[in-house]
């Protein structure tokens, strides 16, 4: 036995390294097991280290009170515990929202519990029992291993919620319909993500002379200041003046260490209590326009690359939305010829690095060219650009970059190239970009917005031929279009109302539409248009429904209309009309009638089945019911529609049915399936007798699809149902009978494995401590090989009990084996060739325990063995499924002797249970293999099992 001591040289160096260097201090470790022996020397041989500093707790509500009181690292825990178990620990710590690393670390023999740790969201499962040296590497081990991937998550989470802010902060300046709620909820968000006490906006007046904190976010507790700051002096701050003209951005990460040029500023900082300030310029028409400044009252430091970013960003599109407003001002005051831009339109935002990598883009990016972001990140422009055009952004690029340094305060001109969306398709976009600068001030990537200048192009021309009429629609849809003012009284209709109607476009506009439709419809016509203008008045987007009328052709004859209206706005936002189509539907009107006028009641079953067909409508009464009636409850037809179905059926049912009811009722109305499971209810004859009836319903619907009532059958169930609750009652005496074994065998192994790891870490400890000494050691080895023994008898008892214990169902080979596998660790030099895809088999659980004492029983005994191979081959009445490795192989005269229980080195009984379980499934098992070149085990699986059950199937 190995007996070197457990130490930091023992684990991997750079993962050792990398979770120091994020946790200057020692791990936090929570150890939780009711064994208080064992949590004991846990304990010692982890501090043994020098890298963990641990606490131990008995139980969960222990161990939830100590995590109240102070924060940890990691948990390790153990399953089996009083109260609850680990796994209800790890539930509830998931469910309130705690991350921290979990690690499951509990007895041999719990491939249930393993996988159902890791699907609750532990970190790793460990096995306690085992020799201390490789129980205690692999727990240290996975402690850093789980800590190291908390903090990469961390790391992962705060690239997504920076990335999730800019996208949320783009989104709400693309024309945003409250500017001052985009700038307060932006200013939040990045005072949050960037850990700022107060984000304040300040714009300069018109006259240049005084600047205004126009909006700001404090964290609480902290108080505003922007009441204070109103009318404020540019000239009060001129150090600052001077670099935001020059486009510098300012950092000061210790408001203390302010040049003397900038005492003005610092005093200001001062009486603030500021510690560290960023501002970043805002200019329109490349002038400046005000600043947006972050402070930190708490701590000083500089500032994170990424909080830079993001307000660059933020104070661009404050730039560029200013510039819109102003330009969209001066388009009003010009007679309100041309708009820069329809509503729709959206410009992308970038971030790239200086080789042009593209690090982020805006969603907007799909609307605009067709690719998602997650296509164009990690891209160059290249990939979306004409030739022509990327060439010339190369140039510019190149030329600018030479000049940035040189140069800091020089403005990168608006440039216009040619870009190709996904589908091949080009368009032209004017790009706007600046050099991003780290806090040394050096260009470290590229910032910028492209805005399709095609459509808003298009969108000029269209604002320049406001003044001009057009027409609505074409003259020669089969449609009439019609526009009316706001008294009703008609201005166009298309010439396509004479064929319908048979009056000329003059005639309609000179009668009005009273003359035209039947006087119902015109007064409930009125009254609907009346309602729509108040709701209008209030509601600017108000879309209206389409209406149906009946109007009057010229000979007299009447036709039925469906009305399609919009109404009409002047450029003022006033109402000064309607506009719509009108669509003959008289002939679908015909349809309807006619099909309701020929609907004829049929009968839904033969009146001579022996089940009860009936049908009931939506309050449950009984409007139909075969004669067969009679012979199951003594009630005639007659007598049972006069009855509501509380009178036949016993309260208990009927209040379930009610229940069931309404829930079809709910998932037809979701658009689910009508066709409602079968149901049990117990029913109530004529003379007062019960018996159990099995109910098969569906919903009845009428022509427009609207739920009328339901139709269903009823079938008498009452001898199956006695028979069902006798085999209950024998199935529940024999449950208890054997949950009775279980609990007792569960809770001998639980209890003296606990007892038995506190032995073996008792003698780990004792060994450290008497490790010259050889006939003591001989000892404690010959101590730990008994214990070894004991374990692994306990392991066949689990497995043994459970044999035929559980129901049979199809389970994946594949994955089983899958399964299996990954129950071992420090395999990774050894191929497995896991051949079972399509593969089902007829079992149970224990199916993942004949691969796992196979593939134990070859790193056991088969030596040399560098691969494993499980496949099958499928015959006409039988499937051979074959475990094979390339180890050495077993002996002709032991083929069938390792299979009887007791033979062998270790217990004997791996091989031995793996038969037992072939047994019980209806398999058999064979040693197929030749000595020297490999072990074979060749698994029969006949066609069918003794029930008559496909035993497999091949997908």
């Amino acid at each position: 036995m190995d007996k070197t001591t457990i130490t930091p040289d023992s684990i991997d160096n750079s993962l050792l390294k990398t979770v120091i260097d994020s946790t200057p201090q020692k791990i936090q470790v929570l150890h939780v097991d009711d064994e208080e022996g064992f949590s004991v020397t846990t304990k010692q041989i982890l501090e043994l280290q020098n890298l963990f500093s641990v606490e131990t707790a008995s139980s969960v509500k222990q161990a939830m009170q100590k995590l109240e009181e102070k924060q940890f690292d990691v948990i390790v825990s153990d399953y089996q515990m009083p109260e609850k178990d680990g796994l209800t620990f790890l539930t509830e710590l998931r469910e309130s929202g705690s991350n921290i690393p979990f690690i499951l670390f509990t007895g041999k023999g719990r491939e249930k519990v393993a996988i159902k740790a890791m699907n609750l969201g532990a970190d790793y499962y460990i096995n306690k029992v085992g020799h201390p040296e490789t129980v205690y590497s692999q727990l240290s081990h996975y402690i850093l291993q789980a800590l190291q991937r908390r903090q990469a998550e961390e790391t992962l989470r705060r690239k997504v919620e920076f990335e999730s802010v800019i996208a949320r902060v783009s989104s709400r300046f693309v024309n945003p319909s409250d500017f001052d709620m985009a700038i307060n909820v932006s200013l939040a968000d990045m005072g949050q993500i960037s850990g700022a006490t107060r984000v304040c906006l300040f714009l300069f007046h018109e006259n240049g002379v005084f600047m205004n904190n126009t909006h700001e976010w404090c964290i609480e507790g902290v108080p505003s200041w922007i009441h204070r700051l109103q009318n404020v002096p540019i000239e009060k701050t001129p150090w600052w003046m001077e670099q935001l003209r020059e486009g510098k951005i300012i950092q000061i990460p210790n408001t203390s260490l302010l040049p003397p040029e900038a005492k003005t500023e610092k005093k200001i900082l001062e009486h603030a209590n500021v510690t560290s300030v960023i501002l970043l310029p805002i200019t329109v028409f490349g002038e400046l326009a005000g600043f947006i400044g972050f402070d930190n009252l708490e701590q000083t430091g500089v500032w994170r690359s990424e909080d830079v970013s993001l307000l660059q960003i933020v104070s661009e599109l404050i730039g560029n939305t200013l510039e819109h407003k102003k330009t969209e001002e001066k388009l009003k005051a010009s007679e309100r010829k041309y708009r820069l831009l329809t509503e729709n339109i959206s410009d992308v935002i970038f971030v790239e690095d200086l080789d042009l990598t593209i690090k982020y883009v805006s969603p907007s990016v799909e609307a605009l060219s067709g690719y998602i972001p997650e296509e164009i990140i990690g891209c160059k422009p290249d990939k979306f650009m004409t030739p022509e055009s990327y060439e010339k952004l190369l140039l510019s690029f190149n030329e600018s970059l030479s000049l940035a340094d040189k140069r800091p305060a020089n403005k990168i001109r608006l440039l216009q190239y040619e870009y190709l969306r996904k589908d091949g398709s080009p368009f032209w976009g004017e790009l706007r970009v600046h050099f991003i600068r780290d806090s040394n001030g050096h260009v470290s990537g590229i910032q910028g917005t492209l805005r399709d200048i095609t459509e808003r192009k298009k969108t000029e021309e269209q604002l320049k031929e406001s003044e001009q009429k057009y027409r609505l629609l074409t003259e020669n849809i089969a449609d009439i279009v019609f526009i009316q003012n706001l008294d009703l009284s008609i201005k166009y209709v298309s010439p396509n109302v004479e064929a319908l109607s048979g009056y000329t476009p003059e005639e309609i506009i000179k009668l009005g539409p009273k003359f035209l439709m039947t006087k119902e419809s015109f007064e409930r016509g009125l009254e609907t248009f009346k309602q729509a203008i108040a709701l209008a008045e209030k509601n600017p987007d108000l879309e209206l429904p389409l209406w149906c009328y009946e109007y009057i052709r010229k000979d007299g004859s009447k036709a039925w209309g469906e009305f399609k209206p919009k109404l009409l706005r002047d450029s003022e936002g006033h109402l000064v009309g309607v506009q719509g189509t009108l669509r003959d539907i008289t002939a679908h009107k015909q349809t309807e009638e006619k099909l309701k006028e020929n609907e004829k009641k049929y009968r839904l079953m033969t009146e001579n089945i022996s089940d009860v067909v009936f049908i009931q409508d939506m309050n449950l009464n009984v409007t139909y019911v075969s004669p067969s009636v009679k012979a199951l409850a003594g009630y005639l037809p007659e007598e049972l529609m006069n009855l509501k179905p509380e009178c036949f059926m016993t309260p208990e049912s009927f209040e379930r049915g009610i229940v069931d009811f309404k829930e079809a009722l709910l998932l037809a109305a979701k658009g689910r399936d009508s066709e409602i499971p079968l149901k049990q209810y117990e029913y109530i004859r004529k003379d007062g007798s019960t018996f159990w009836g099995e109910l098969k319903t569906k919903l009845l619907r009428d022509s427009n699809g609207n739920i009328v009532g339901l139709q269903g059958t009823i079938r008498d169930i009452t001898e199956r149902k006695t028979a069902e609750e006798s085999m209950k009652k024998i199935m529940n005496e024999l449950m208890m009978s054997n949950e009775k074994l279980g609990v007792v065998g569960k809770l001998i192994r639980h209890d003296t494995r606990n007892k038995l790891s506190v032995i073996v870490n008792n003698v780990y400890l004792a060994k450290q401590q008497l490790a010259r000494n050889n006939d003591v050691s001989e000892y404690f080895d010959s101590i730990d090989s008994a214990v070894d023994q004991i374990e692994k008898l306990f392991s066949f008892s689990k497995v043994y009990e459970m044999l035929g214990a559980e129901s049979l169902s199809y389970i994946d080979c594949e994955k089983c084996v899958a399964e299996a596998l990954s129950l071992f660790s420090g395999i990774d030099d050894l191929t497995f060739v896991n051949s079972c895809s399509k593969l089902t088999l007829l079992a149970d659980s224990l199916l993942r325990q004949i691969f796992y004492n196979l593939v134990d029983n070859s790193l056991r005994h088969g030596k040399t063995v560098s691969q494993i191979k499980i496949y099958y081959e499928d015959g006409d009445s039988q499937l051979r499924l074959v475990y094979e490795d390339n180890g050495v192989g077993i002996a002709e005269d032991e083929k069938e002797k390792i299979f009887k229980d007791g033979y062998g080195k270790g217990t004997g009984y791996g091989l031995y249970l793996i038969r037992k379980i072939c047994m019980v499934y209806g398999w058999t098992i064979k040693e197929t293999g030749t000595q020297d070149k490999g072990a074979q085990f060749t698994i029969t699986i006949p066609k069918l099992d003794k029930n008559g059950n496909a035993a497999y199937t091949i997908a």
